[in-house]
């Protein structure tokens, strides 16, 4: 079965490769600050705590973010029941990517869609329950991995037809489909 801070600290690399912990605030990106990949935005609790503060430092703020990663994707997700790490790590890293409402739901609904290409019959809703999980895990991770990743290159794409202005986000959106390629099927 998967490791879920397995996939967190994959995602968290992607988001701040040092774990710096560095505050972003990008002009055009509508969640506002940023930090381990989380926006202000959709983590009112995480303002609360001073977690956008610089006052913060990194080895505070962490253990903040892993334990937000973990309650507000991991554990939705049901990251620890799947079969593939590799797909694992790839449902948590595009769902923080896809951070906002409904920004689980629009990864799964992708992940849904690439297993209904490999001939599972269920429904594209964005929902992870036991209809889902079971079809994920049904499926040839080596196979179901790269249909994912072109998935989610479709959606960024979309994305910056729909509005150029995000063009600026796109080196780094393909990157992480890129790296999550990479990752290790077997």
């Amino acid at each position: 079965m998967a490791d879920a801070n397995e996939a967190i600290q994959f995602t968290l690399r992607q988001e701040d490769s040092t774990l710096a912990g560095t505050i972003t605030n990008i002009s055009g990106d509508s969640g506002g600050m940023t930090r381990f990949g989380l926006v202000s935005k959709y983590h009112p609790t995480l303002v609360a705590s001073g977690f956008y503060d610089a006052s913060m430092d990194a080895a505070t703020a962490l253990p903040l973010a892993e334990a937000e990663y973990e309650a507000e994707y991991t554990t939705p997700l049901l990251i620890p029941q799947f079969a593939s790490q590799a797909i694992a790590t790839a449902l948590t890293s595009f769902s923080v990517n896809e951070e906002g409402a409904g920004s689980r739901g629009r990864a799964v609904q992708i992940l849904q869609e690439a297993c209904q290409q490999l001939g599972q019959q269920l429904a594209d809703d964005g929902a992870m329950g036991p209809a889902t999980l079971a079809a994920i895990n049904a499926c040839e991770a080596s196979v179901l991995l790269p249909l994912y990743c072109q998935g989610q290159q479709t959606r960024y794409n979309a994305i910056v037809a729909a509005d150029p202005t995000q063009q600026k986000f796109l080196r780094g959106w393909t990157a992480r489909v890129d790296a999550i390629k990479a990752l290790s099927t077997s």
